[in-house]
This record gives structure tokens, sequence and C-alpha cells, in this order.
């Protein structure tokens, strides 16, 4: 069936199968509802709900709510701690993202460099890293001792000195005790008997010898001793045995007693006996042996002193009184004076800590480096140009300044560099007069772009950078410097005198930030530029026409805040002038 125009056909119809519409238009479903199944399958239009929201409520993770219960639900979802929100332009979607709270990059080490310093925020995210190179300690404990004799801690006392290669050091201390003197020269350590033998005490056989050739000792010599001997029991010569016994004396029963012994000699009592004698005090008769450890020894006259080696150690008696303290050549082994991957691998020791051996091995190294060197990388790759793809090289800071490099690519830090380096010129006019008799003339309370410069500084002086003087808070005027990093060059201009032919100067004074920044009644403003004018190459044929006055020398760092204040010099007359500051200001 065709129809022309609408057909409407007033029937109940169903369908049961699919039912597929074809050709269907795009269009608004109609306010107040939309197209639908009921519960009996029929195609309904279904009414949109016209009710209200009654509450909505937001809880987060620390179980705070917030909820609104009437009237508009208007919520704002914020970024908080290192969270930013965005809402997606085309999506209309809320995106959370985490902020970007570091700019430490990756970093890869190798070899026996490791990181060392990490620097994390409060919410833990890693805002510094810091690398470091391993220190190889050597960990041989074994320690070699140098022997060697320094100076002691006073003129009685030298000391030998054991210093290990561990920058250890152990002294043994020798003190010269009574009647010994001690001394050093270089490793040699000399001990000398400071006491001479004024022992009188005579041996048995020069007692004898001294009696016997004394006229007045009244004693039997030997010669009268055997000649007496030789007199038969029975001689009578002269006298009988009886009456020499009687003439011997009274004493002992007028008896001579049988011979002494050796050693001995009559006494007047007729016995025979050993003499004694009275010590003389005044000489070194002993003295007392100690060490660092054992027994105190008595050296007393007639013993021997013996300076022992122990371990390791022996000694020398020598012409002089000299003994020699020698270490005993313990070991046979070399030096060893490898190179290369050739070290040292056994050493060893006696049990005094001597090397009596050492033992060298060289070091097989596998390389299981499969990285290419940077040779195979740019072989493969080859370098880059402005026609082809290939390796570049970064340049550095200094080539990014210089910027005639036109093979090596520049770094955003080589970048900044370059335009840090790089300065625009500012210039600031001014046009003033002054007739200050004799010192420096300044601005007035208006500022530096007014014409008249009334405000006498009270000096003229003209060294650069020490001649200044103080401004009250009302003259502190200028030209303010706008940004750190500025460079004063200094200034450009002419000047006249108004009818006389006096050559006059102009200057530029500088106070700092920190100064005019504190707020006092009063700053100090030092002379940074000047000149005086000149009349070659000028208007005039002196000093009253137009002269130029120039001085582009400086080179004054300036801070932001810093001030500038012009000045005029003139003697004795009105001078006119016209100059204009150079600063050379960074690129921003």
């Amino acid at each position: 069936m065709k129809f022309i125009g609408q057909f409407i056909q007033s029937l109940v119809s169903r369908f049961r199968n699919d039912v597929f519409l074809e050709n269907i238009s795009s269009g608004t479903i109609a306010s107040g509802g939309n197209l639908g199944l009921d519960s009996n399958n029929k195609i309904v239009k279904a009414n949109e709900a016209t009710g209200d929201i009654t509450r909505v409520q937001f809880t987060a993770d620390t179980t705070e709510v917030i909820q609104q219960n009437s009237g508009n639900a208007d919520f704002t979802i914020s970024g908080g701690n290192a969270i930013g929100t965005d809402i997606n332009d085309s999506t209309g979607a809320i995106e959370i993202n985490h902020d970007d709270t570091s700019s430490q990059a990756s970093v890869n080490n190798s070899g026996r460099t490791y990181i060392q310093d990490i620097t994390l925020d409060t919410y833990g995210h890693v805002t510094g890293l810091t690398s470091a190179t391993e220190t190889v300690t050597n960990t041989d404990t074994n320690t070699v001792y140098n022997l060697s004799a320094v100076d002691g801690s006073s003129s009685d006392s030298e000391i030998i000195r054991l210093e290990g290669d561990d920058e250890t050091i152990d002294d043994v201390t020798l003190a010269a005790g009574t009647g010994l003197s001690i001394s050093r020269t270089s490793n040699k350590i000399t001990f000398t008997n400071t006491v001479s033998d004024t022992n009188t005490q005579l041996s048995n056989a020069e007692v004898r010898a001294a009696v016997e050739a004394a006229t007045d000792s009244n004693v039997f010599t030997d010669a009268d001793h055997t000649k007496l001997n030789g007199i038969e029991a029975s001689a009578t010569a002269d006298q009988t045995a009886s009456e020499i016994r009687t003439l011997l004396g009274t004493g002992n029963g007028n008896l001579v007693p049988a011979a002494g012994s050796a050693g001995e000699f009559l006494k007047h009592d007729g016995t025979f006996g050993t003499p004694s004698y009275t010590t003389n005090t005044n000489q070194l008769t002993e003295f007392t042996l100690t060490g660092d450890s054992g027994s105190n020894q008595t050296i007393a006259h007639g013993n021997t002193l013996d300076i022992a080696g122990g371990n390791a150690i022996s000694t020398v008696v020598s012409a002089t009184d000299t003994v020699t303290i020698n270490h005993d050549d313990t070991s046979s082994q070399a030096s060893v004076n490898n190179s290369g991957r050739t070290y040292i691998q056994d050493i060893v020791l006696d049990t005094y800590g001597h090397v009596t051996g050492l033992t060298s091995a060289t070091e097989t190294v596998t390389d299981t480096n499969t990285q290419l060197t940077q040779e195979q990388v740019l072989e493969f790759a080859g370098s880059a140009s402005e026609s082809g793809v290939g390796l570049v090289e970064l340049a550095t800071q200094g080539e990014a300044r210089a910027g005639t490099d036109t093979s090596r690519a520049v770094t955003s830090a080589g970048l900044k560099a370059h335009v840090d380096a790089r300065f625009s010129y500012q210039y600031i006019s001014f046009t003033g007069n002054a007739d200050i008799s004799t010192n420096w003339a300044v601005p007035g309370t208006n500022g530096p772009f007014t014409h008249n410069y009334n405000t006498d500084t009270g000096t003229n002086g003209s060294s650069v950078g020490s001649t200044s003087f103080n401004a009250a808070r009302a003259k502190q005027n200028g030209f303010v410097v706008p940004y750190d990093n500025a460079v004063l060059c200094g200034f450009y201009g002419m000047m006249r005198n108004n009818t006389a032919n006096n050559q006059g100067a102009l200057g530029l004074f500088h106070s700092t930030y920190a100064t005019f920044g504190a707020r006092t009644a009063t700053s100090t403003f030092t002379l940074q530029a000047y000149a005086l004018g000149d009349q070659t190459g000028g208007s005039g044929s002196s000093y009253q026409g137009f002269t130029k006055v120039v001085d582009l020398s400086r080179s004054l760092d300036l801070t932001a805040g810093d001030i500038i204040m012009p000045a005029i010099l003139q003697a004795n007359e009105k001078a006119y002038a016209q100059f204009t500051i150079v600063i050379k200001t960074p690129l921003l």
C-alpha cells in the first residue's frame, strides 16, 4: 500500500518479532518525557522525574561529612597537599592530578658511584638526589714499623721511636741515671760515664809497699821477716832467744804472734788484722739501672753494665765509649714495585711484624660490559647536522654564552646562561641648572626631574668611590634602579656657564638599597662617576659655551632599589647641564 502524506491508523499494533526502525532522524527528546516500554512491553512515553534532590552528601577518608539538604548543591573539589584538580573541557570530567612537586631528574649511576643523599619533602616525594663515588678503604691491618732515634723531652733522655705505617707511634725512652750522660747523633744514642774514679782505697800490695817504704813505720818488712825466718832457733849471736823476746816489747805477753794471712798487717796489740778505711762519699760508688720491666739493678764500683740486644735488636760496643743499638736484619725480602694491574697479593710477617716475604699477582679482568663505547655509538649513529639525524654533543655554558659553536646543542641551562650574559642599555636623561657656589648641587625635594638643583651637599670632592655626603630623607631623590644585576656604565652630556668662563663638572652619586631601605633619617651617597667639562670639539671657544662632559668608564654593580642621584659642580657661577645616565640591564 502506498500513501500520500501521513497515514494515521487508529489501530492497536502488535509485533511478534523484533521491530527495526530505519532512516531514523536525529532530534531532541521532548521536554518532560522520553520513549520506552511499560511492564506489558508497550511503547509508552515516560515522564521525567520532576522532584527535587533533597540531599547531597560527600564523605572523606577522615570520615568527615559535608552535605547540602536544600537549595543549590554547589560543592568545590579542590586540590590538597601536592594534589591539583581540573575539569576536562572536552569530556566534562573532573581530573584529580598529582602536582609536580619535584624537578629532580632520574639518576643512573654506574661502577662505584651510588646514591648518597635523598632529599624528601613532607609528603615523601623525592626532591633531590646526590651521588658520591665510593672510596675504597684499605682493610689491611698489618703494620710495618720504622725504627729511629729522636730527641727526648729533656737533656738527660733520648727516645727510640717505632713508627708504624698506620701512623701509630710507640716511644722507648732511654734516661741517663746518676753518673751518666746521654746524647744522640742521628740514629745513634750514646751513654757516657761522667764520674772520674777518685777512690783512694789501696790494695793489700799497695799498703804493704807503702808501709815498708815509710822510714818511721816501725814495722817488719818482708826482708826483715825473711831474715828472721832464717835465724835458727838455737842461734846465739849477741842475744839469747829469751833476751830477744824480752826486747820485742811488753804487749801480748811479750810474745810475737804467728804469721798473718795475705792482706793483713801487724796491729798495735801484737796481732795481725785487716785494715779498715773510711769510704769517700764525695765520689760515685754505685748507681741503679732500671728499665720498662724487670728488677732494678745496682751497678757498684767495679761492676760491668751490659746493654744487651733483645728481640730483633742487637748492640755493638765500639771505641770512644759508644754502644750502638741496631735493628737486626730479620728479612731478606727486597722491595717490590709493581705497575698496571699487578698488585701485592701475599705478605709474610714474622712474630714482630717484620715483612719477610712478598708475593705479587696480576689481576685478571673479565670485561662483561656489553655497553657500547662512546666511539662505537658515534660510529653507529653518526653526528647530527642541520640536514641529518644523529648524535649531538651538548655545549657548555661558556660555549653557549659565546654563541659561536655550530655543532653542539644548547641545553636550557646553557640557553639561560647565554641570555643572562646579554644586556640591554637604559638611557635616563636629566636637565638641570645649579648656582650653588663651589660645592656639589643635587636636586631638591621634588626629585631629579625638576630643573632646579638647589640642594647643597657640603662637599666638592672628586674622588670616585670615596667622596660622599649625607642626605636628609627629604632630599633622598634620584633614579631608582628597577632590577638586580644591573651595571652603572656612567654618563654623557654637556654643560655651560651662564656668563663666566669657569670649568664645571658633572657627577653621579649612588646609595645602596641596604642604606636607602633602612628608612633612616639620613642616607649616605657616594660619588661613582665624574667628569670635567671639556671644550675640545665643543661649540664654544671657552667654558662659557657648551662643553662635552663624559664618563662611560664605570662598571658599578647595582641592586634593585639602589638610587642614582645626578649632581652639578660649578664655581662662582650658575651652570646649565644636560646629561644621560647609561645603565646596562640584563635581559629578562
